[in-house]
């Protein structure tokens, strides 16, 4: 009887032995694992940085450049002048909250068109460079957004007939 308890115990050592042994071996994997995927992250980071550097970049010399251009005042109609005036004030806003002014007033102004598309495009990249947590990208962006906001709302202040062109 001793010695089937002594084999048995021994039986029992042996399998938590290899039990142990298995679970270092997945703990040595799972180690590894997590190190190839700290690695990918790197570099889907890296590549946002690069490729977002690059847009920022991008979007602020076409700004500049639409900012720069001199651009006649677009021939307004009394309704564009109240879709400018619907952007700046919400006045009429109505149930889409504007967004049918903004249409109305991309339509008859492209310059104010390029300028929208900028902001909008600086914007959505704020969004991703937030949820990047990339404190420069969303500085840098910022700066794009807000210069273009600030010559949306220029331009369509003309249309508005609020300041003379």
């Amino acid at each position: 009887r001793a010695e089937g308890e002594a084999r048995a115990a021994t039986a029992a050592a042996e399998a938590a032995e290899a039990e142990a042994a298995r679970n270092r071996a997945a703990a040595k994997n799972a180690a590894q694992e997590a190190r190839r995927h700290e690695r990918d992250v790197e570099r889907v980071e890296q590549k946002w940085r690069d490729r977002a550097g690059q847009e920022v970049l991008e979007l602020g010399a076409a700004l500049r450049k639409l900012i720069s251009a001199k651009v006649a005042p677009p021939a307004v109609r009394p309704i564009d002048r109240g879709h400018a005036r619907t952007l700046l004030h919400g006045l009429g806003a109505g149930e889409d909250g504007g967004l049918t002014a903004i249409a109305q007033l991309r339509a008859c102004d492209p310059h104010l068109a390029r300028l929208l598309a900028i902001h909008q495009a600086a914007g959505i990249g704020l969004v991703a460079a937030q949820l990047h947590d990339d404190d420069d990208v969303v500085a840098q962006l910022d700066a794009v957004e807000c210069a273009a906001w600030r010559a949306v709302v220029a331009r369509t202040q003309v249309i508005a007939g609020e300041v003379d062109a």
